[in-house]
């Protein structure tokens, strides 16, 4: 498949992207802008504290158990050939699932609510911290009773519906918190707001999706035993996958808060947050491809597949390089201009551990998407379980001798690992890609792509001082087609560059004829 046919053909996988990205990119910059004021008004204790709750109900949403992924998958098969009933029978049976699970989220949340004198919490905060856990439970089981309708919008590929939805929820959520911060609001009040935003989207996705497969009628289904364990068969991995992720993710908040001050957790989730950011940006073009690979799982279409996935992972390196390569050179300047010179040197150092691993990982999650689409991720949990366990271990080895960088660095090691040579080996096995083409396409053609880019942030780096987070920024935009000179020099061969003029064409020629039809 050529890369027209990623990028244009059909017409929804561009409009799907850029909805995602444009809704990554609101979210991330109401985040950016709210942070400041969030830490300021509660202080590094008091955010440290939000955080570590925030860690500790993530691991909540463990109960998915692949299942959400399980019937977006099915759905979209389903779908495909026309079998609306054993659409609908899958969607009842992970109802009812999610039903049961988010009923046990509730009850872990109570029993976690009394281990909160185990961590590190201010004694002020005590009180506060137990409600703020009980309200995340609820929030977590608000959206695993929902998800199954997020999942079949999913696999109607809308997502620029669920994507415009998830803007406009960050707009309620926005103002509520900043409302309710400026009215002296406590903990209490921020996990009332998320859980008011699950509510509300569960209630979109409900609507979205008796709107877009009005054949899926959950609620008519005959679902038994047989619909069950398909479920559960292909969501017992994906939630081994999940599992690890958390692990993976969430754990270095908790590992943090058991052996060192909370506010120590406020210096490690400032540099995280940003390759969390950053993260977003790939998932928004990774989440269009998991229901397309279910498409073409046949015989007919592995090639089709296997020009997918390759040229899917070096789009997602190419467009996550020069962020992480900014973060790398000059994330402790730019932390210091957004958040306050306190965090510039402990918080960038974490940035910049974090961002090498980020680098690779952005063409490997590709990867991973399309494992899953293809229920053949089997292997990949257990890589990812391992690495969890190496990163967990890690991080208790390192955190009491080197502090919150020795953490940085235990999730950064098994990362590569696993996307250096686990990924690889997977394609192969897999799809049929050699690991040499991974190496090429993959990973030198656009480092080698970005190097100029990188010298320029050096100099950018050693030579200025900008004093303003709009300074900053206008440095970064200035020196971008740098690295889009790079990238179309050495990034992406001739035959792609052809078929990136041809759509060019394509789409001034489209914009011209409707500006005539609008003006006549």
């Amino acid at each position: 498949m050529p890369l027209a046919r990623l990028i244009e053909s059909p017409a929804s996988t561009l409009r799907n992207v850029a909805a995602n990205w444009a809704a990554f990119v609101f979210i991330a910059l109401s985040s950016f802008f709210l942070s400041p004021f969030v830490v300021r008004t509660l202080g590094d204790t008091g955010y440290g504290t939000w955080s570590l709750l925030a860690s500790m109900v993530a691991y909540l949403g463990l109960l998915d158990l692949g299942i959400r992924s399980a019937v977006m998958r099915y759905v979209a098969n389903h779908h495909a050939a026309g079998r609306h009933s054993e659409s609908a029978a899958i969607t009842g049976a992970g109802l009812a699932l999610f039903g049961v699970l988010g009923g046990v989220a509730i009850l872990a949340a109570v029993s976690v609510a009394f281990a909160i004198p185990a961590f590190n919490v201010p004694a002020e905060y005590m009180q506060a911290a137990r409600v703020v856990i009980v309200l995340g439970g609820l929030t977590v089981a608000t959206t695993l009773a929902t998800a199954p309708f997020g999942a079949i919008v999913s696999a109607m590929q809308r997502f620029d519906l669920s994507s415009g939805v998830d803007i406009l929820l960050e707009i309620g959520r926005i103002v509520a918190i900043i409302t309710a911060l400026r009215l002296g609001a406590n903990l209490v009040a921020l996990a009332s707001i998320q859980l008011t935003v699950a509510v509300s989207r569960g209630l979109a996705n409900m609507y979205l999706a008796r709107r877009l497969y009005p054949e899926c009628r959950a609620g008519s289904a005959t679902w038994n035993r047989t619909h069950t364990r398909t479920v559960f068969a292909f969501g017992a991995v994906s939630s081994a996958i999940y599992v690890s992720q958390q692990v993976i993710f969430a754990a270095d908040a908790i590992v943090i808060g058991a052996f060192l001050p909370v506010s120590m957790i406020t210096l490690f989730v400032v540099g995280a947050n940003l390759t969390d950011y950053t993260r977003a940006v790939v998932n928004g073009f990774a989440a269009t491809i998991t229901p397309r690979v279910s498409r073409l799982d046949a015989p007919s279409s592995r090639q089709e597949l296997r020009q997918l996935v390759l040229e899917g992972a070096q789009l997602s390196m190419i467009v996550v390089l020069p962020i992480a390569l900014t973060l790398f050179i000059r994330g402790g300047t730019f932390i210091g201009l957004w958040m306050g010179p306190a965090y510039a040197e402990p918080s960038g150092n974490v940035l910049a551990v974090l961002s090498i691993a980020l680098a690779f990982w952005a063409g490997h999650q590709v990867v991973a998407v399309s494992l899953i689409g293809l229920n053949r991720h089997r292997p990949l949990a257990v890589a990812y379980l391992a690495e969890a366990l190496t990163n967990l271990a890690l991080s208790v080895a390192l955190v009491q001798r080197t502090g919150i960088i020795g953490v940085a660095w235990a999730t950064a090691v098994p990362s590569l690992i696993v996307t250096m040579v686990v990924s690889p080996a997977l394609l192969r096995r897999v799809v049929g890609i050699a690991p040499s083409e991974i190496v090429t396409q993959v990973w030198l053609r656009p480092l080698m792509a970005m190097v100029p880019f990188a010298l320029a942030s050096w100099l950018l780096e050693t030579r200025t001082s900008p004093n303003s987070i709009l300074a900053f920024f206008l440095q970064v935009v200035m020196i971008l087609p740098i690295a889009a000179a790079g990238i179309w020099a050495w990034a992406i061969n001739p035959t792609m560059r052809q078929q990136i003029r041809n759509l060019a064409i394509k789409s001034w020629s489209s914009a011209m004829a409707f500006l005539r039809r609008t003006g006549s």
